[in-house]
């Protein structure tokens, strides 16, 4: 996400099947923005390709491919917790 002088935006591919099309600027309502983490209130819809690297380097109309980005690594699993039995004492 970016900041300029109509407000915040980010810039979107339109494109066809393929992931080929064109660079344009698309404005955005920010809802919360913590650190390196932006919550959109507005703006994108779901499906919509959203520049993720080389934003600086674009320009509106501007002939692109697009690539998946991977998203957040998933989760990484729970630690196994391990039990061991408590010692009983003999019986008397």
């Amino acid at each position: 996400m970016q900041s300029g002088l109509q407000g915040s935006f980010v810039w979107v591919i339109d494109s066809a099947t393929g992931g080929s099309g064109t660079a344009r600027i698309q404005p955005v309502k920010v809802a919360l923005s913590e650190g390196a983490y932006t919550i959109l209130e507005s703006g994108i819809k779901p499906g919509q390709n959203v520049v993720v690297d080389g934003a600086d380097r674009l320009r509106a109309g501007q002939a692109v491919i697009a690539t998946v980005a991977h998203p957040f690594a998933p989760p990484l699993p729970a630690p196994a917790i391990q039990t061991t039995p408590a010692p009983t004492r003999p019986q008397p």
